[in-house]
This record gives C-alpha cells, structure tokens and sequence, in this order.
C-alpha cells in the first residue's frame, strides 16, 4: 500500500488536496481582485507566507498567472502582484439546446 493511498486505492493523501484546495482559492482571489501581493493572499486566505510563496510560483511556471513589480510603498523588500495571465487558460462554456447552440469563451478574469 503506498503513502497516504486507503485500502490499496491510490486516493490522494489529505496534505495534497489542502494544497490543491488552496491552489483553487488562490486562483479564485487573483480572479477576484487581481494586484494582489502574495502577503495580502497569505492574510486573506489565512496561509503560511512559504505555502503562498510556493502556490504563486507553480501558478506562475504553468503560465496561469503572472507576477509584476508592485509601486513601491517604503521601506522593505520590494514585493511583486499576481494577475490572471492575459495568454493563460481559458474557459469554454458551450449552451445546447433543442433549438440550438451558444459557446462562449473567458480568460481566468471572467472576461469574455
């Protein structure tokens, strides 16, 4: 039986579906409200600055997301934003009726 499998099944362990529930509400907040800072997520979202740190890099290296400087607002190291990366997945919604069919597209931001 491997690690974190039940009854010889290969379910996930709980420590990888926090990290990917906390990936989700990650993505949801940079939907939201994206140029948020990785330490406003960390607060919001109630995280350890290393899990936000890390949630935000693999976000950035599968192009989900993408990080740029923030405006300086003193002293301390400068921070960077997260928003919804403009060339990153999108969503296909496609209505099908009796009558017929619809399909939309939107990026991660919910812009169609």
């Amino acid at each position: 039986m491997s690690a974190g499998s039940r009854s010889g099944t290969d379910a996930p362990g709980r420590a990888e579906t926090d990290r990917w529930r906390a990936t989700a509400e990650v993505l949801d907040e940079v939907r939201r409200e994206p140029g948020l800072t990785r330490v406003e997520l960390a607060r919001r979202l109630r995280l350890a600055s290393g899990s936000a740190t890390e949630i935000a890099a693999r976000l950035r290296d599968l192009g989900w997301v993408t990080e740029e400087r923030a405006p300086c607002g003193g002293r301390g190291r400068p921070t960077t934003t997260l928003t919804p990366n403009p060339d990153g997945p999108g969503v296909v919604a496609v209505d099908v009726r009796f009558e017929g069919w619809r399909a939309g597209f939107a990026g991660l931001d919910g812009t169609p």
